[in-house]
């Protein structure tokens, strides 16, 4: 059987890796920026336009649904929003709880991008 390879670009470095899959699956969906943090808001990795540290640091605050934090952290999300839409997710990677927030749209496939993370992070160095 012959093994179709999807992806045209890989790498064996996890942040090269994590930045190609989020690029090519963000561009597929409208995502107009998009970051993988850790449950306490710590960028792993991203892509776009905005100040991706900033969103990452946001995304566990929508995850939890803390309004109070939210409220107290208002004129944040405001600058790194700007008026588009945001989505965060909770996702497992190796044991371990990350946050998916992305801007402009959701990034699809939630589930097959846990995989892939959880292939990058146990392959990649």
């Amino acid at each position: 059987m012959v093994k179709f390879e999807r992806r045209k670009s890989r790498s064996t470095y996890r942040s090269e890796a994590m930045r190609l899959y989020l690029e090519a699956n963000a561009a597929r969906a409208g995502v107009r920026t998009v970051v993988l943090s850790d449950a306490d808001g710590l960028l792993v990795g991203g892509i776009g336009d905005v100040d991706l540290e900033v969103l990452a640091a946001i995304g566990p605050l929508f995850v939890t649904g803390n309004s109070a934090s939210l409220a107290q952290h208002e004129n944040l999300i405001n600058s790194v929003v700007q008026n588009h839409d945001l989505y965060a997710s909770r996702i497992e990677i190796a044991g371990q709880t990350f946050v998916l927030t992305s801007l402009g749209a959701r990034l699809p496939e939630q589930r097959r991008a846990e995989q892939a993370f959880n292939r990058i992070f146990n392959s990649a160095s």
